[in-house]
């Protein structure tokens, strides 16, 4: 009579301990560090009084860090620092602003997100007698999805969109050498970027 008696306290202590686990949702991370690499270009809108192609408006990699942390159970603020390679200037980039992960399961989560920053266009060697050092605010905005691969690591993949005003830059067909081809805007243009991203995501705690 003692085997009943002790299976039955056993499986009592098991569903006690169980029912709380089953409870229990997954806690999202306080912070989640981003490496990503994307191919993307920035190019003038619209009419900018300048003959000739755009002057960095070929596509190119980018790459891109960022730094999240979470404020909400589904809100994050993020840091982000990302640069390209371009013709003429490279474009650095300093901005931050808010994520939404709205969902909190399945293998496959949406995120979206806007912010604010600072571009700073630095002129290639070639280029720096024709074309100054230029710094311009930059509004983003974003929307992608995650793939939770294993518990802190997430591959994602995203669309990135950035606007700009300042400056524009061409080059003059058929002329060589770089700095004596290049012409600039006389004031600010609108400029738009299109992204793709690919990268992963790790959890530091």
């Amino acid at each position: 009579m003692r085997h009943p008696a002790a299976l039955l306290s056993l499986a009592g202590t098991l569903l006690a301990t169980a029912g709380p686990l089953r409870g229990q949702e997954e806690l999202p991370p306080y912070q989640i560090l981003s490496v990503a690499f994307g191919w993307g270009a920035v190019r003038p809108v619209g009419h900018h009084g300048l003959e000739g192609r755009p002057a960095d408006g070929a596509a190119g990699i980018q790459f891109g860090l960022d730094l999240d942390v979470r404020q909400m159970r589904a809100v994050y603020l993020y840091g982000r620092l990302d640069a390209d390679a371009g013709e003429v200037r490279q474009h650095l980039a300093l901005s931050g602003g808010l994520r939404v992960r709205p969902a909190t399961g399945g293998r496959l989560r949406p995120h979206g997100g806007a912010g604010i920053g600072l571009y700073w266009l630095e002129p290639k060697l070639d280029a720096a007698l024709a074309v100054d050092r230029t710094f311009a605010l930059r509004g983003e905005a974003h929307v992608g999805g995650e793939w939770h691969a294993a518990p802190g690591l997430r591959a994602f993949a995203e669309y990135r969109l950035v606007a700009a005003r300042y400056a524009a830059v061409a080059r003059e067909p058929g002329c060589t050498p770089t700095d004596r081809c290049l012409t600039v805007s006389a004031g600010p243009v609108l400029h738009l970027g299109h992204t793709g991203w690919l990268g992963v995501r790790l959890k530091l705690f």
